[in-house]
């Protein structure tokens, strides 16, 4: 939470992803209107970041990666 509310404070910030570190899996903080902020968790296919017009695919964020069990 002391993230976002870090990232709210700039303006012109649309949306970030924080990644896992034990496992594959993504969350993506999106601005809305009226500054709201939405959460969308992500484990599989891509992360599309629209405002760059980029799709991000998570298996290839953590490719040679291993985790413990």
């Amino acid at each position: 939470m002391e993230k976002l509310i870090d990232y709210a404070k700039v303006p012109s910030l649309r949306c970030y992803v924080l990644l896992e570190q034990t496992t594959v899996g993504a969350t993506m903080f999106r601005r809305g209107a009226g500054d709201s902020w939405t959460a969308s968790a992500h484990t599989v296919g891509e992360i599309a970041l629209a405002d760059l017009a980029i799709a991000l695919p998570l298996a290839d964020l953590y490719n040679g990666l291993t985790f413990a069990d």
